[in-house]
């Protein structure tokens, strides 16, 4: 995502403020961790629909700890991440027009899974149903 450098661009989101809380309001639920924070930004429509990002303190301190170092005393900080939906992006406009409840979980957690691929923290049973998930949607 191009946050890093301001380039002055102001995007205005495609979804009303309502169609974003539903998107929000599907996405914790899907999501199911409060240690995840759910952003909603307006990005490029050719940007991915999902990114996930980490704030650098706590991965570098993650790192550390890996390699013995951190404070002692202090054990492993847990994960946090930061959930960023792309509100102009086709596939987040999907979970919103989606009828079926049901449904749209599944575009949602389907979207959710793959930015967790994307960052490789995407593993074990999550892993396979997110296969599992896929053949279905495939065949």
């Amino acid at each position: 995502m191009n946050e890093l450098i301001n380039k002055g661009e102001k995007r205005e989101s495609v979804l009303s403020n309502d169609e974003q809380e539903r998107v929000a309001d599907v996405f914790k639920e899907v999501i199911g961790n409060d240690k995840i924070t759910i952003k909603q930004e307006p990005h490029s429509p050719e940007d991915p629909p999902l990114v996930i990002t980490e704030d650098e303190f706590l991965r570098r301190w993650s790192e550390m700890s890996k390699m013995g170092g951190g404070m002692p005393g202090m054990g492993d900080m847990p994960a946090s991440y930061n959930v960023v939906i792309n509100t102009n992006h086709k596939l987040v406009k999907k979970v919103v027009d989606t009828k079926e409840p049901e449904d749209k979980k599944k575009v949602a957690k389907q979207l959710y899974d793959l930015a967790r691929l994307s960052k490789n923290i995407l593993t074990g049973k999550d892993l396979n149903d997110f296969v599992a998930r896929s053949m279905e949607i495939i065949g």
